[in-house]
């Protein structure tokens, strides 16, 4: 009986959690920077990036992504990172809108 109670509490949570999601799609969060780097990353070791620059994100950054999978926030404004765009913008295949 205790165990029937519990998981009922557990569906109702879940339902009510669910349906606020659906109804909102518009709040789920976007990625944002809050701390970036100081260090200047290797070219080699860079995959990818995405510039950030959401209203809802209170800092512009650029949001690198190393091939150990790992994520990084940098300042755009800083040259490394922009000469670290440029390198991976030369050598990844053409981004589509």
């Amino acid at each position: 009986m205790q165990s029937s109670t519990v998981l009922l509490c557990l569906l109702i949570v879940a339902t009510a959690f669910t349906s606020q999601v659906l109804a909102h799609p518009g709040s789920i969060p976007s990625t944002c920077c809050f701390v970036m780097t100081s260090k200047k990353i290797p070219k080699p070791l860079l995959k990818s990036y995405k510039k950030i620059s959401n209203s809802r994100c209170t800092l512009k950054a650029v949001l690198f992504k190393t091939k150990l999978g790992k994520e990084i926030c940098a300042d755009p404004k800083q040259k490394w990172v922009q000469d670290a765009t440029k390198y991976l913008d030369q050598i990844l295949p053409t981004r589509k809108p």
